[in-house]
């Protein structure tokens, strides 16, 4: 007997991303991210649209492409305990919408800062801004070693 599990997905990480209200949620969670750092005081706004940026990337890295397994018991025999949550997502189709979106969201997020935060007085800023993006875009599209190197000490034995 399955204990929690009354629901007709047999991995609900596979659908998650596509429940109803889930991208509002994601984008407010940024937006409101994006003001707790606003109100550091010493904080410049190129700066804070960097730790914005960088905290968001590297939050989406750790859970999409670092941690493996579901936080649920699945009847699937194991198989999703040793993928990542972005191999789980949509039963692992690409170029699906929520992919789309999760793709885009931090290309979005790395434009605002030349825009928003002054590019002629952060450019060390912008550049590092454009490289966290940079790694997890391509984290998601190729299976790159250099990026998934940490995932041999997330392995369950």
């Amino acid at each position: 007997m399955n204990v929690g599990t009354a629901h007709s997905e047999v991995n609900p990480n596979t659908r998650v991303m596509n429940s109803r209200g889930i991208w509002l949620s994601y984008l407010l969670g940024i937006g409101l991210l994006h003001v707790i750092l606003l109100s550091i005081p010493f904080a410049s706004v190129p700066v804070v649209w960097t730790l914005t940026n960088v905290i968001h990337n590297l939050c989406m890295y750790l859970l999409l492409h670092l941690v493996k397994g579901t936080p649920f018991e699945t009847p699937d025999q194991s198989k999703a305990r040793f993928c990542t949550y972005w191999e789980q997502m949509d039963y692992g189709v690409q170029f699906t919408a929520s992919r789309k979106f999760l793709t885009i969201t931090p290309i979005v997020l790395s434009l605002f800062q030349p825009v928003r935060g002054q590019w002629e007085s952060g450019q060390l800023w912008c550049l590092l801004c454009l490289l966290a993006a940079k790694a997890l875009i391509l984290q998601s599209f190729f299976d790159l070693p250099f990026l998934s190197l940490p995932h041999t000490f997330f392995l369950s034995p």
